[in-house]
């Protein structure tokens, strides 16, 4: 139930999109694909000049990036209901906390006598199946457990408390109903998701709000375990199926099965990189990226896409932060246990507290957490941080990957896997082969989606997928190919 009170306010669409649509990213690709149905070529601001000054082809890409800009805002057209907003920030248009502090006080008083009525009113002793209970109470909304045997029934019951509800207040407050959740879980304040309901026939959609399906400052990974774990639990009914669907993720991500883009964090850098007076993961790999390449480091108002990397046990957390994509550029290895650690424990734990008796027994502990995964090992890695510091890179061979003596070192096989060659031979080149038309798929792609396919691919959209993979299968093809050719066939 909700309660509507008439009026008109202009706000900025901006901040609506902000407060209906949790997204894990406000860049104008992301929003084009969510919204449109179709990816926007990424172009960076210091390639603009350049595509411009060049010839017909290059200016036409241009065209294109712009005419996907000017048609986003067309399809984003929502609007809001309330002056909480303005009037409650201290910078902006229409600064006003007493107006604020009344908005809310009204509601919290509205919230109070929508309560004491329902818990009066639909009881045992006036007649109803059960005694009804009010779960939740949050600014304008109610949600009442009439104890039900059917939706439909909640449905008029919602209706009709509405309506009798709506008689105690003066006009034009009006309180709605709105919808039904079926099943609910309920994890504190502000933390929900259920099967929502408009329609007695059909559910609309599974909905959540303030768990990690929707804030977009974690990973992808996590995101898309958790809705997952809720799909299986509310939708499907199967708390079983549940706990093996999450103890196959860990196995994945542990033993490095997750691909990069579903690990990357992305935070915004609200202002200089001096100001901050704590030190944040973003805000280092920010100074970082300066320090390296200036031009195409990130701005105040960006958002900073990293990976944490493995390191020291001493290490803090913002010392590793990195660039996903020089990750992935040097083969740096990720800190896995990490991801499970600091972003998918915590919620799972909220989800399951009300329905595993140990959840740290059930999901954390097993053979599925027992996994690592295996350590690319490069001169970045040697530099890098710890025990890998006294590591020294060496050649191995390109058949059994054992570390080959003084003698087979210049003929790449050692003498075991050079008797059976002419075998090695053809397994290398079907690993350049795969890999080839990995690289080539992923780069068509990303040709198409720039409606290019005769020109370089100079898209830097790091929110999107692809353009991490594209990078890696072009490092991992560059790399079989140093390998076949170190060999003497």
């Amino acid at each position: 139930m909700r309660a509507v009170i008439d009026g008109r306010v202009v706000l900025d669409v901006m901040q609506s999109i902000q407060t209906d649509h949790k997204l894990s990213s406000y860049t104008l690709n992301y929003v084009s694909e969510r919204f449109l149905g179709e990816r926007k070529e990424d172009v960076h601001h210091s390639m603009i000049a350049k595509l411009h000054r060049g010839d017909r082809n290059t200016r036409q890409r241009l065209a294109a990036y712009c005419l996907k800009d000017a048609q986003l805002p067309l399809a984003l057209k929502l609007s809001a209901n309330s002056v909480y907003g303005f009037t409650g920030a201290t910078v902006g248009k229409l600064p006003c906390l007493a107006i604020s502090a009344s908005t809310t006080a009204f509601g919290r008083r509205m919230i109070d006598e929508t309560r004491s009525f329902v818990l009066r009113e639909y009881t045992v002793a006036n007649g109803y199946p059960h005694d009804a209970d009010v779960v939740y109470g949050d600014t304008d909304s109610v949600m009442v457990r009439f104890g039900c045997a059917d939706v439909a029934e909640a449905m008029r019951l919602g209706a009709l408390a509405a309506d009798r509800v709506t008689t105690l207040f003066p006009a034009p407050v009006q309180l709605e109903f709105e919808k039904v959740y079926h099943p609910y879980l309920l994890m504190g304040k502000k933390r929900y998701a259920g099967l929502l309901w408009t329609r007695a026939d059909s559910p609309d959609k599974l909905d959540t709000k303030g768990i990690e399906t929707v804030r977009r400052d974690n990973c992808a990974f996590a995101r898309n375990t958790i809705a997952g774990v809720l799909r299986r639990v509310l939708v499907l009914r199967d708390v079983p199926g549940s706990v093996e669907y999450v103890k196959g993720r860990i196995e994945e991500l542990l033993t490095g099965r997750v691909d990069i883009s579903e690990l990357v964090i992305t935070k915004g850098l609200t202002r200089e990189v001096s100001e901050y007076a704590t030190r944040a993961a973003h805000v280092e790999l920010a100074a970082k990226r300066r320090r390296r390449h200036a031009a195409t480091a990130p701005r105040v108002g960006d958002r900073v896409p990293y990976v944490i990397l493995r390191g020291h046990k001493t290490s803090k957390t913002y010392e590793l932060a990195e660039d996903p994509v020089r990750v992935v550029e040097r083969g740096l290895p990720i800190d896995h246990r990490h991801y499970l650690e600091h972003h998918l424990k915590l919620p799972l734990t909220r989800i399951y507290a009300a329905i595993l008796p140990n959840v740290e027994r059930a999901l954390f502990s097993g053979p599925h957490t027992m996994g690592s995964a295996p350590q690319r090992l490069t001169r970045s890695v040697v530099h890098a941080a710890g025990i890998s510091r006294f590591a020294r890179v060496v050649k191995a061979c390109a058949g059994c990957r054992t570390t080959l003596s003084d003698a087979d070192r210049d003929a790449g096989l050692c003498a075991h896997c050079r008797v059976d060659a002419q075998s090695l031979y053809v397994q290398c080149m079907l690993e350049i082969d795969a890999l080839a038309v990995a690289h080539h798929a992923h780069t068509a792609e990303c040709q198409r989606c720039q409606r290019s396919v005769l020109h370089e691919v100079i898209c830097a959209n790091r929110d999107c997928a692809l353009f991490y993979r594209r990078i890696k299968t072009q490092n991992d093809l560059r790399e079989a190919r140093a390998r076949f050719e170190a060999v003497e066939w």
